[in-house]
């Protein structure tokens, strides 16, 4: 049996929460989860305490790049990879080789980066926030 949450549970969820908790579950909210519904900014708030991030200011500074569905796993990574390398870094030395993005992320940024796919994205953060 499935139990659907009324608007006063919800509520009273979220007025259960510790402030910093609720920074956290709004930012969430302003920066990607519109669309979530509350157990999902939930359940996202969980895979975030997983990598240390459990305040507004740690999102905010650890956040780097959201990409969709259209991607595996690895093409995410290529993704982001491309996007650290030539608009981060502003190293646009790639245009003329051909460069395997997804083996550039598990060399160079593997270590410094948390991928986290939720809901059908894919959410890259600094592991260094």
């Amino acid at each position: 049996m499935t139990m659907v949450m009324n608007d006063e549970v919800l509520v009273q969820e979220y007025d259960d929460m510790t402030s910093d908790d609720q920074d956290l579950y709004d930012q969430i909210t302003d920066m990607f989860g519109e669309k979530w519904t509350h157990e999902q900014t939930l359940n996202f708030m969980g895979e975030l305490d997983d990598y240390g991030i459990t305040q507004r200011d740690q999102l905010e500074d650890a956040f780097m790049y959201v990409t969709d569905t259209q991607y595996t796993p690895d093409g995410a990574k290529a993704e982001f990879a491309e996007y650290w390398f030539t608009d981060v870094m502003c190293n646009n030395t790639y245009d003329d080789v051909v460069v395997d993005w997804t083996a550039t992320f598990d060399y160079a940024l593997r270590f410094d980066m948390s991928v986290i796919e939720f809901d059908g994205d894919f959410y890259f953060f600094n592991n260094n926030f």
